[in-house]
């Protein structure tokens, strides 16, 4: 997920909403879940569900970068597991880039439209959406998209 405005969500801007028992969502160095090692001549897939090596968020290969990010007052930055189980709520994102290793070159900045309940979202011309390639490009039926004059 790269070159994205990410503003005004309610509980959070990012949320990987998770549910599943692995923790193949976390860093292999914060799963608190101890492997199971699949006994010797029995496929890991062949009725314990639980592989030999167990995966990790470095292995899911997500990215997330070059993204702008503009939480109202209130509103989350970024959070992660569902509420339930395992999670973590980050303010930050140097925390989201040193404990999830997820999202460079993104910032957190405010984001101004002309009229949002007009769908007017045209921006300033100095709006780090623009220098930072965020800002929608090419039409979008009943929004008014550019930059303000």
């Amino acid at each position: 997920m790269r070159n994205n405005v990410l503003a005004w969500n309610r509980d959070a801007q990012v949320w990987g909403w998770f549910d599943i028992a692995d923790e193949r969502h976390w860093p292999k160095s914060t799963q608190a879940i101890p492997l199971v090692a699949t006994p010797q001549g029995v496929s890991s897939n062949a009725g314990t569900g639980t592989p030999q090596t167990a995966l990790s968020l470095e292995d899911l290969n997500l990215k997330f970068e070059n993204n702008l990010y503009c939480p109202a007052l209130g509103q989350g930055l970024f959070n992660w597991g569902t509420a339930w189980k395992k999670h973590q709520y980050y303010e930050t994102l140097e925390t989201v880039q040193n404990e999830l290793s997820l999202d460079q070159n993104s910032q957190v900045a405010e984001f101004h439209v002309e009229d949002f309940a007009a769908l007017d979202l045209r921006i300033p011309a100095d709006s780090p959406a623009i220098t930072m390639g965020c800002y929608a490009h090419g039409p979008v039926p009943g929004v008014l998209l550019g930059v303000l004059p």
